[in-house]
Parts: structure tokens; sequence; C-alpha cells
């Protein structure tokens, strides 16, 4: 059942749904593709005798101009929209922020697209330039908008009737925390929250039974409390003198795709993108695991894939000089993979080429080192020029890594890390990469202390995450791999 705690009265509802934010984005994604095809129709039957401005194999006689134009002007819409990031925040900005943003980006597409493909059309100047430019528009922003606000006003109306709700957990059990439970139970017409339970700390000096909530534990038991439940926020109440456990909070959520709500009085402990909001009357630090704009994001994953191709094929003719190397050093399989720790812990086979030889564990785990025994004679030159690294851009092709991110690591190891440095637990965040600010900055770790020295490297990155910086870090790994520092 669902609790709403009013002025001392415990009103008992039935429980409301989780908002499915994937269904909706999905849902606007599908009304977007079917209003780009009509609205190319439209302008075609407007300006019947338009032409777009497209390379001349386009017009070739056995192909189909107009076919290839509406390709054209449906994906130019639909990718300006998702990578200006538009899908992703159907689901993060109340609906007056998202319009702003979303009515700047369609003019500002509806600029470009006029000048890079429509200018060429002469007659668009008798028929007076400006006039069409805003007037389809016009057409265009209301197009657009219609699914819009379709999906907010079904999302403001569900969370009206209490059908619909964000789920939450809130962290805290103090006098502090039950009067943001009472703010939050308070009647809000655009806003539903349903509390699945709320977190005990150990050290609250100001404990409180009132409140009416599900006891879902201690901290400790938040990691399990979030994979066995979908959460959409998680309401942090803590009193200052709770800093531990604030960070410990902080540790464990922002591995998820979940945002954090935390009250003002803290946020010198905080780290990321933090942004202050008033949500329902209560001011809180809001913060976002999105750790690059979405346009960047969406551009990295494509270069990635772009970049991991181009590398194999310039790689491929090589092989057979590898493999016999390889194989004539010694025995065993010319490939080598090992169980990696990936983004939201998730393992995956990372793939090499084999530079030791087959047993070389069978002591356990162990780093590698400058002399290390356990290295083959022609495993040394793949190591020193990092070819051996090379596999991994198959990795990147499967979606386990990227060619910029933390090096992954082993679970081994990441066990002896995470109790010593806690904030290891951040670089889960992204995918890991096959080269990393902390390899070019600090290079190889050979034992824990080392690891963790590294890490600050990865954290830095993670927190200054950008196209240029992977450009930077790539243009550092080409000179590390060209002057042969590798071991």
């Amino acid at each position: 059942m669902h609790f709403i705690y009013k002025s001392g009265i415990i009103l008992v509802m039935g429980i409301p749904k989780k908002i499915n934010y994937k269904k909706g984005t999905i849902f606007v994604l599908i009304c977007d593709i079917t209003i780009a095809y009509i609205l190319f129709l439209t302008l075609k039957f407007w300006q019947p005798s338009i032409e777009f401005i497209l390379p001349k194999i386009f017009y070739e006689p056995h192909t189909t101009p107009d076919s290839w134009e509406l390709i054209l002007f449906v994906f130019f819409w639909i990718s300006l929209l998702g990578l200006s990031g538009l899908y992703r925040q159907l689901r993060e900005k109340g609906f007056m922020i998202y319009y702003l943003h979303f009515s700047i980006v369609l003019f500002a597409g509806h600029v470009g697209f006029t000048f890079f493909f429509l200018t060429k059309n002469e007659f668009l100047y008798d028929y007076g330039f400006f006039h069409f430019f805003f007037q389809c528009f016009a057409y265009i922003l209301l197009a657009f908008s219609l699914p819009r606000f379709l999906y907010f006003n079904l999302i403001y109306w569900g969370m009206k009737k209490q059908k619909i709700a964000i789920y939450a957990i809130l962290i805290g059990d103090s006098e502090k925390a039950k009067n943001v439970f009472d703010d939050f139970s308070g009647y809000n017409k655009y806003l539903n929250y349903y509390f699945i339970g709320y977190i005990k700390t150990l050290n609250s000096t100001e404990k409180s039974t009132t409140i009416p909530l599900t006891d879902l534990g201690y901290i400790d038991n938040l990691p399990n409390i979030i994979n066995n439940n979908e959460i959409d926020e998680v309401i942090v109440a803590l009193t200052s003198s709770e800093s531990a456990n604030i960070q410990k909070v902080l540790n464990i959520v922002k591995q998820k795709d979940i945002v954090i709500r935390i009250l003002p009085d803290i946020n010198a402990i905080l780290e990321g993108t933090v942004k202050m909001s008033n949500l329902k009357g209560i001011p809180l630090i809001t913060i976002r695991n999105n750790l690059m704009p979405v346009w960047q994001m969406a551009l990295k994953n494509g270069l990635d894939i772009i970049g991991s191709l181009l590398a194999l094929s310039i790689c491929l003719p090589f092989l057979p000089i590898i493999a016999i190397g390889i194989a004539t050093s010694s025995k065993g399989p010319i490939f080598f993979t090992q169980l990696r720790i990936g983004k939201n812990k998730r393992p995956f086979k990372m793939i090499k080429f084999r530079s030791m030889y087959i047993d070389a564990e069978h002591k356990g785990p162990a780093l590698s080192s400058l002399r290390d025994p356990r290295i083959t004679p022609f495993g040394r030159v793949l190591r020193k020029w990092h070819i051996d690294e090379l596999p991994q851009f198959i990795n990147v092709l499967l979606g386990h890594m990227s060619i910029v991110g933390p090096r992954p690591e082993r679970q081994h190891f990441i066990d002896q890390i995470l109790p010593i440095a806690p904030y290891y637990a951040h670089l889960f965040r992204i995918k890991p990469g096959i080269t990393s600010w902390g390899m070019v900055k600090y290079g190889y770790a050979e034992n824990i202390d080392q690891m963790i020295e590294r890490l600050k490297y990865d954290i830095l990155y993670l927190e200054n995450m950008s196209l240029l910086v992977d450009l930077k870090i790539i243009i550092h790994t080409l000179k590390s791999v060209l002057i042969g520092d590798g071991k």
C-alpha cells in the first residue's frame, strides 16, 4: 500500500506504478519519425519544385532523389534531437525548461538545414525567403511539439491522480529526515513521490521512530536495495555530522543512473555536477550522473566504432606476423582473454594478444613488473610497443570498452583497492578504455599502492570528461606507442 502522511494522519492508498521513462521515450521517438516523414511530404506538396543539395550520385538515372531526400530529412531531425539530449531530458526536466531548450535546438537546426540543403532553390527568394523560413519553422515547431505536450500531460495527469509516481528511497532516520518526508508527502499536482522505504544510519544522534515507511535496514544494504528495486531518485536527509555516511551514499549511488537529491548544508563534500533546485518547497542539491553532454557522449560512441574499425583494418595485414611470433615464442593460443570488470560492475572478457607463458598465474593473480619472468621474449616486443592491446578494439566494437577511459581491473584487485580507496567505485560509471589519463601520466602499476596512486588521474579524467580531453589522451598515447615505453 502507499502511505501519505499529512498533519499526523496517514492516508492509505493503492501503490502507484513506476513511471516507465523508457517506453515514454520510445513513444516520442516513434512519433518524431512519423512526424518528420509527414513534414517532408507536406514540404514537397507545398513546394513541389523544391530540391535538396545532395551529391551527384543521388541524381543518377538508377536512383530516386526523393527517397534520398526523405532519408536525409528524417535522419537530420532525429539525429539533431538525439544528439541534443532531448530524448534523455524527457525524464530530467520540467516542461518549461525542456521546451525552451527544445525550441532553441529546433530553430538552430532549421537554420542549418535551410542554409545547407535548401538555399540553391532560387524561387524561394521570389516567394519571399524569410516568409518561407519562418512559416516552415512554425510548422516544424508545432508538429514536433505535439508528442511532447502529450507525453508531459500524461505524466502530470498520472501523478495528479496518483496512478504513477517517482520511486525513491529516503536516506536518514533523524528528525531532519522525518521533516523532509513530511514535505515530500504534501500535496502537489505535478509531482508524486512513492518512497519504498528509508535507510537507517548507525551514528545518527537524533533518532526518529515516527517515519511511516518500511525500514530497509542500514546504509550497507543500499547496493542490494537499489539492485532489487527500480529506483529513480535517492533523497539524502542526513545531518552535517554524518559526512562519512553521505560520502558512502555518494560512492554507492553515483555508480547508477539515479538522481541524488541532498539538503544543501553539506555541499562541501560533493563531487560531480551539482545543481540547486527547489522541489516541493525544499531547497535541494541535485546530482545527475551526466559526465558529458549527451551530444558529446553520442559522438564519443560513434568515434569509438569508427576508430576501432579503422585500427583493426590497418592492423589486419600484420596479424599473420604477430601470430607466427607468438606461436614460435611459446606454446599456447594466439589470443588471451581475461575477466575484467566494466561499466556498472558488469564483467566482460578482455581480449589481448598473449604475451605471457600459459601457466603465468599458477600461483594466483599478479600484476606485471618491469622484468617480469612470466613474459615471453616476443611478448616483450608486443608490450614495448603496446601491440598486445590491439585486440581490445574488438571489445570496443562489442560495447564493453571505449577507446579512452579508465583501465579495467580484475575483481581480485578491485576487492583490495575499495577498502583503501572507496572512491574507486566512481570508475564504474563509465566504460573502461584501451588508454586512459592514468596510463598516460602514470603508466603501468606493479602493486596496489601504485594502482591507488594512478587512480587519482582516472578520477581527474572522470570529472573533466570531454571530447577535447579524449583527443589529448589519444595524442599522448600515440606518442607513447612511437617511443615504445611499454613494459
